[in-house]
């Protein structure tokens, strides 16, 4: 496997939110988002399936969803698809953030994609499925108006595995940084490491 594989996965998985986001754009109707049941029918008629099908397709996804913000409807719509060890997609609602605070642990999925205000990656951690997970995220932004997030997520295992398996001539490897140079995936350097100080930087 090469850097370029890699890229190519990473680039596949931000594509998939951006069709996602099209979608939503495309036949959401911002007017309505007060309405009773609007956003839990909207989740289930016409998100549903195509959020399944994307996690059930998409190679190495164990997770994808869309979560809209609270201060419509006092809960939190949407809909979060799982994918299990055999492919099987299990469809239930997002974690519920309402009444949760933009430092709570428990709410940092939704509230560190709306701080970016675009697409990004975080760094590995557990989420609520108690699954070690990398995800994409972004905020849905309609009519200029932010109404949710978006993400999928990535089994944190199969991606160092990927990384682990890129090899360059006879010595070289690959590693992966964070956003702020914590070793994510190395041979023998961990997140308690940073690129700034490691061998004296």
């Amino acid at each position: 496997i090469s850097t370029g594989d890699l890229n190519q996965k990473l680039v596949a998985y931000e594509s998939t939110i951006s069709t996602l986001y099209q979608l939503i754009d495309g036949t959401i109707d911002t007017k309505k988002l007060k309405e009773e049941n609007y956003l839990s029918n909207y989740s289930q008629t016409i998100l549903d399936p195509v959020v399944g099908k994307i996690a059930e397709e998409t190679e190495d996804c164990i997770g994808a969803y869309i979560a809209f913000d609270p201060k419509y409807t006092g809960t939190t719509e949407g809909i979060w698809v799982a994918v299990d060890n055999n492919g099987n997609a299990q469809h239930s609602m997002p974690t519920e953030i309402s009444g949760k605070s933009v430092d709570d642990p428990a709410a940092s999925w939704y509230y560190e994609a709306i701080k970016a205000g675009k697409g990004s990656w975080s760094d590995p951690y557990r989420n609520n499925a108690d699954l070690d997970v990398l995800t994409y995220s972004k905020p849905i932004i309609v009519d200029g108006v932010s109404i949710g997030v978006m993400g999928v997520d990535l089994s944190a295992d199969k991606v160092a595995k990927i990384v682990n398996d890129i090899k360059s001539h006879d010595s070289g490897y690959a590693f992966l940084l964070s956003k702020d140079h914590d070793y994510l995936v190395h041979p023998t350097l961990d997140s308690s490491n940073n690129l700034g100080v490691v061998d004296g930087g």
